[in-house]
This record gives C-alpha cells, structure tokens and sequence, in this order.
C-alpha cells in the first residue's frame, strides 16, 4: 500500500527549487465552493491531474497517490492548492507544522485524509467524496499499482488500513452540486377549523432532496400585503400544519390570504398560496357523497362534539355513524382529501360503553390501534383523521379536543323515488320489508321519510305499508303512488 518513495521526494524537491514552488506559510481560509464528488478516472486531458500537476511535471504522476491527491485539490480549488510536495507520510505533519490548512479527525467534503507508516514518511493519502454517517467514500490512486478507484470505510479508517490514520485536512469549505433545479412542492393543502378566532392550515411538503426551511405568511385588508411576516413552520413526516389567529391580524373578518414559502437544501423555492379564507362560526360544507338512501357530509367546523352533534340534528340529521364496513368506507373514502385532520363520528361513551347517537350498540368497529384508551379519563367521543392514510380507524378525544377540524354529518335524502323507501332506485319487496322493520323499530334501519308516506296522511305510519303491499300486489287503485 505504499504510495511513495524517498526517491520520489528528492526529484520534486529538485524540481521544486528549479521552478519555484513554495509551500504558503500561513493559514488559508477558503470561502464556500461547489462541489460535485469524482467517481470515476481523470482522463489524461484534464491538466489539474497531468499537463499543470507538479507531480506529473517530475515524473512521478499517477498512478500515485500524492500526484492524484493533488491533482483532485486542484481540481476542487481551480488554483494550485499549497499542499506539501514531498512523500505522503508527511503530508500531515508538514501541514501541521506550516499550520497551512485547517485539519481534523472529522471527515469533510474534499478534505485529504493521510496515513503514515508511523515514520512521518512513508504512507497515503486520497480524498474524501462523500459522506453518509459514520461511512465516507474516498478517492485515490496506488504508487505504480493502482490508476484510480473509489471505496467506502469507517470515518476513523478503523477498517480500511494497517498504516496509522492521522486524520483530514481541510483545503475549503465545498456545498455539494446537485442535479436538483426543482423547487419543492406544496400539496394536500387543508383549511380547518374555521371560525370568528381564526383557522388551521395543514398541508404536505416533498421534494427531490432535503427541505431545508417551511415559513408562512398572511395577509388581510388591514394588515397590507409587503409588510406580512413570515413565520416558520416545522414538518413531521413531511407534514406541517399551523393556526392562524385573528386577533394577530386585527381581528379581521374576511380575505385572509396565506403564502406558504417552502425551500430545499439547493436554494429552491416555491410560493404557494392557500385557498382564501373568510372567518365564520357557521360550520362550512367541503365535501358529500350519497350511499344507501343518505347524505354524507364533511363539514369543516370547530366545534366540540356536543356542539357538532346539535347542529346535525338542528339540520336534519345526526353526526355521521359507521355501523358495518361498507359504510365505514363510505366515510372514510369521502375524507380522503380532508388530511391530517380529525372529524368528530356520531359515537361517545358517557355511559360508560360505547354507542351510537341512534343508541345503537357498535356492533361492527374499527379502532385504531391502541384505542380507545380514554387518555386523561376524559375521552368520551369519537372521532377519525383525514385523509387515506390516517383515516385508518376510529380514535377517541375529549370534548374541546383543539386538534379537530370538522364532522362528518348524515342525513337522509330529501328527494326520491315514492315507495323506494330504502333509496335503491325501485320499489320492490326489499322496500316493504325495510318499511316494516323501520316500524318495528330495528336498529339500524333507516328510510327516506319523503318518499314512505304513501297516503299523504304527514304521517309514516302501518297504513303506508298496507298500502306499498297493495301497491306490489297490484291491487286496482293501488297502481300509482302516492295515493290521491
């Protein structure tokens, strides 16, 4: 593994004296420079590593570790860096000595790791590429043996060489170079909890390589749109999410306008503006779905569960319930883009066991794990996260939980076919047997109201189910519906 000779240290110093070259005597501060890793061999064009190498110049150019460590100094400085010159064992110390460059035991990008046969002579260096963890890639190149490689060892060199590793010297301070010219992207942008106090923004951040900063700002009619601060966000799991307050903003009402600013490690930036925002304490409808006869409806609100559940039922219906899987889908699909946030479900266990709003026994469930652990004693209401992802199972929350950010509400449908009382779409024996059971007072079984009282007496009661019977039956007046 020898890199050098004494040989070698007599022909450049010669060659050295002959032209000149003269090691720098005080310390070098170098400013931050692009870097961008070698991996692969210098061709024989490349002038750092042969035409303006002193090394090559006297006739020990590479394969050789000092000429190709040189070379590759050269290479990263764009100037004759002003290393030693003579055998490879000496390179530390002599840079120790002349206190020229800055050294350490910590590996940096560029730095030149050395070695010596514990003579200050003979020994090797080459130069660290890239760094992951406690593992670093070098380059080098092997006196008379090897024309360039690249390997990966420990950052102490514990497994690379029986030489003794002396550290690194610093030669500048290098940024690495990438290929990424693509600003982040700002997604899954979410606004909860909106109310006369303010509103939640939440959304997802990605990006080719690291995030290096998330800031937001806002602005409304009275706060002017140059002088807005940003203000920094933190992201888990690429996730972030922050609450705006009114009464930061002069408790403005309307037009609230929010820049999401998100940068990578490279410099890029992007802008991203949130959907307006106009402050309410009147729950706001963003998503719905029809399933089975119901309406499904998410509704972004803050309020608590009892507050949730009255608003429902002041609006024709409750807080939405999951009694079997199918409809737990239902739910969970319409919340798909509704991310990172809870929403209050039509469940709680003030009793001491669980049950629906209809009070209804859960007979089909679908907790998530670890749940419901009644945290604190207080967690008496249930509720789901947002989003695919999250929207894995039920949690249970305390009353004012600050995290959630709407309800899902249920109601039945308004409109339909008379006598399709289970809203399929027709009238047929399924519809009978449903009217009888809603009458018997099945748990479980709902009916579109609008559409069952069949003779127009305001009620639903046994003599619309004689008369969808007769209706089915084919009786003579009993062929169209409602009965005039």
């Amino acid at each position: 593994m020898k890199a050098t000779h004494k040989r070698i240290a007599s022909l450049l110093m010669t060659f050295i004296l002959s032209f000149g070259f003269i090691a720098g005597l005080t310390s070098i501060k170098s400013s931050a420079l692009d870097f961008k890793p070698r991996l692969t061999a210098p061709d024989k064009n490349n002038r750092y590593y042969f035409k303006d190498n002193p090394f090559y110049q006297a006739g020990i150019g590479m394969p050789n570790c000092t000429a190709y460590a040189y070379g590759r100094a050269f290479e990263l400085l764009g100037t004759q860096p002003k290393l030693p010159k003579g055998n490879a064992g000496s390179w530390w110390w002599d840079n120790k000595e002349s206190n020229t460059y800055p050294y350490g035991s910590t590996p940096k990008l560029g730095a030149i790791a050395c070695w010596d046969d514990y003579d200050k002579n003979n020994g090797h260096v080459a130069v660290v590429e890239e760094i992951n963890g406690s593992r670093v890639t070098i380059s080098e190149s092997y006196y008379n043996r090897v024309f360039f490689q690249t390997l990966t060892m420990n950052a102490d060199s514990s497994d690379y060489s029986s030489y003794r590793f002396l550290g690194y010297i610093y030669i500048g301070d290098f940024t690495p170079v990438s290929s990424d010219k693509k600003a982040p992207t700002v997604s899954d942008i979410v606004v909860s909890r909106v109310s006369k106090e303010g509103y939640k923004i939440t959304f997802r951040v990605s990006d080719e390589s690291e995030i290096k900063s998330v800031q937001y700002a806002v602005w409304t009619g009275k706060n002017g749109g140059s002088s807005a601060k940003k203000h920094n966000v933190s992201l888990k799991n690429n996730a972030a999410s922050f609450y705006v307050k009114a009464s930061d903003y002069n408790n403005a009402t309307s037009g609230y306008r929010t820049s999401i600013y998100a940068t990578d490690a490279y410099g890029n930036q992007s802008v991203t503006s949130a959907p307006t925002v106009n402050l309410t304490d009147e729950p706001i409808e963003i998503y719905s779905i029809e399933y089975n006869g119901c309406l499904y409806k998410v509704y972004n609100s803050g309020l608590s569960w009892t507050e949730a559940e009255k608003w429902c039922e002041n609006n024709g219906g409750t807080l939405a319930t999951a009694r079997t899987a199918d409809e737990w889908e239902i739910i969970k699909n319409l919340l798909a883009k509704y991310y990172y946030t809870p929403c209050w479900l039509g469940a709680e266990s003030k009793s001491g066991k669980w049950k629906w709003v209809t009070g209804e026994a859960l007979s089909f469930t679908n907790w998530r794990k670890g749940e419901p652990n009644n945290s604190n004693g207080n967690e008496f209401y249930m509720g789901t996260y947002g989003g695919l992802y999250d929207a894995k199972g039920w949690n249970d929350f305390n009353e004012d939980n600050a995290n959630i950010g709407g309800f899902v509400f249920k109601s039945l449908k308004t409109s339909g076919i008379c006598g399709d009382v289970n809203g399929d779409g027709s009238v047929n024996a399924a519809d009978r047997m449903t009217l009888t059971r809603f009458l018997a007072h099945w748990n479980g079984v709902a009916i579109i109201s609008s559409v069952a009282d069949l003779n127009l007496d305001g009620e639903i009661t046994a003599g619309d189910r004689m008369v969808l019977t007769r209706h089915l039956a084919n009786w003579q007046g009993y062929e169209k519906l409602p009965l005039e």
